[in-house]
């Protein structure tokens, strides 16, 4: 395949990463990357390059989204939140009643937890410090452990039974009124 990449000619191999690219030209950019950039639509660093996505025999134009940059910064944003929600999960397991992303403030993130205690009653006193580091001990594993994320697809009809075994009923909702 071969990419445009800051008025160069960039030849790569079919199948390799975008990742492997994001460290190779990490250099250029004043902090790490988040996305890659083709033809001007953002693509997962983890995603292999495919020359079948590329019609016609074009030069595709290749840069790279920053954590500096908006969108660059969303993206870390929104990969926290998924550590954060997988954590809990993990430490309060079937006891989490209730997570849901709030709203953001500056460069905080709100949640709202519901959790049983071990009578079953949902208690709404705050998390422990103790509990509250065990989360965080949990992100730092997977980040740590540089653990990937993985987008699933699935028939409409899976993600709802999907969401539905997690309790997300909002989700449930929302999905009944997907084409």
């Amino acid at each position: 395949m071969v990419f445009s990449y800051r008025n160069t000619t960039v030849e790569v191999a079919d199948g390799t990463l975008y990742q492997e690219l994001a460290l190779k030209y990490r250099c250029d950019y004043d902090s790490e990357i988040m996305l890659a950039r083709v033809d001007n639509r953002p693509v997962e660093l983890g995603r292999e390059i495919n020359p079948e996505e590329f019609r016609g025999g074009k030069t595709a134009v290749l840069s790279f989204i920053p954590l500096s940059d908006r969108e660059g910064h969303k993206t870390y944003e929104r990969g926290a939140e998924m550590m954060f929600l997988r954590a809990m999960t993990h430490v309060f397991g079937k006891r989490i009643v209730k997570l849901k992303l709030e709203y953001g403030l500056g460069d905080g993130i709100f949640f709202s937890v519901g959790i049983r205690d071990d009578d079953g009653k949902i208690s709404d006193a705050p998390l422990t410090d103790e509990k509250l580091d065990e989360v965080l001990a949990t992100m730092r594993k997977y980040a740590d452990g540089n653990e990937k994320f993985r987008r699933l697809s699935m028939p409409t009809e899976g993600a709802i039974e999907l969401f539905r075994r997690h309790g997300m009923s909002d989700k449930v909702r929302l999905l009944h009124y997907r084409r």
